[in-house]
């Protein structure tokens, strides 16, 4: 809805009838036939990753998929590319409003990054989405909780997934004062980068993360067989990812690289992001654009230089915003 128009990101993965026949038609085409077209050229092995799981050995297992897979023919390198970020220059330092259905108050930095796919051993930003979702003494939470401007905060990044681009977030659950003061929430969040880039990267907090992530995983609940076998075939689309890493891909911090989180960090910029704010209503803002299928009435307009290259960093604040504490209640003896 407000990413680059020209990238399939810009789209919804979802439909009905009048996005499929209903589109078809405007375009003079043939519902039908152009979905056999899209079979004939994309329905290809190089391009489809199988999981089976089952409670068979490797044996029956393997004999079932030779038989029932082996037919599929590869069409050779059929997987589309894509030029373009969705959200490149022109979508970035914008101030976006949309309304809410229900009562809440949201506000969301979205920074724009590159493809992070080959990065999956280092997995940077696992580090920053614990330091930025802290919620403890020090952290962005902790300073919005005191204020009474914040309920919750989420940080997360799509970089894993995407061939080409990345996204990262940082998502918070404000309250009806937060979101008078969202100037000041979006002060505060870069204070706390310019802390943690002051700071520089911490391996023992990184070590820390491994550790809690290796416990997870090798005491993780059991996944229905339909989920596990969704998430590793997506996992499978990662041509960096190596055959012994498929089970644990992402799950697991396997290699701290100091100069990779200085340079992700950079991102993390006031230069690189914009803001969206959700409400129900909005004070001083008309919401006069519409989304056309769920009818979401929005507003895009320029981000403030004060809220760009001219954040204003508060010296009272860098007192209240510094790293957590190491966790003395890790095991050192599994």
């Amino acid at each position: 809805m407000t990413s680059n128009p020209t990238h399939p990101y810009s789209g919804f993965n979802v439909g009905n009838i009048e996005t499929l026949k209903g589109a078809a038609e405007k375009l003079g085409l043939d519902l039908r036939e152009e979905l056999v077209k899209f079979y004939q050229k994309y329905y290809s092995a190089d391009i489809m990753r199988l999981v089976v799981v089952g409670n068979h050995s490797l044996d029956v297992l393997t004999e079932w998929v030779t038989s029932k897979f082996s037919d599929i023919a590869s069409k050779g390198n059929t997987k589309p590319t894509f030029e373009g970020h969705p959200v490149g220059k022109p979508e970035l330092g914008k101030l976006i409003h949309y309304k809410t259905v229900r009562e809440m108050y949201l506000l969301k930095l979205q920074f724009s990054l590159p493809e992070l796919k080959s990065v999956y051993r280092e997995n940077p930003f696992t580090y920053f989405n614990t330091l930025l979702g802290h919620r403890g003494p020090g952290s962005i939470f902790s300073v919005l909780r005191k204020n009474g401007w914040a309920t919750a905060i989420r940080a997360s990044s799509t970089g894993m997934y995407y061939d080409g681009f990345g996204i990262y977030e940082i998502n918070i659950d404000a309250t009806p004062e937060g979101l008078e003061n969202y100037e000041a929430i979006v002060g505060i969040v870069f204070e706390y980068l310019k802390m943690l880039t002051e700071s520089g990267p911490q391996e023992w907090l990184y070590q820390e993360l491994s550790l809690i992530d290796k416990v997870k995983f090798d005491f993780k609940d059991k996944e229905t067989a339909k989920d596990y076998a969704t998430s590793l075939s997506s996992w499978g689309h990662n041509q960096y990812v190596t055959p012994q890493h498929i089970l644990s891909h992402s799950s697991l911090l396997r290699q701290y690289d100091a100069d990779l989180i200085s340079k992700c960090l950079r991102y993390l910029n006031p230069n690189n992001y914009r803001l969206f704010i959700g409400a129900q209503e909005h004070k001083a803002v008309e919401c006069k654009l519409e989304e056309k299928y769920y009818g979401i009435q929005y507003n895009i307009a320029d981000l403030p230089s004060h809220l760009k290259s001219n954040v204003k960093y508060s010296s009272s604040l860098s007192k209240q915003l510094y790293l957590p504490d190491r966790n003395a209640f890790l095991p050192d003896n599994l």
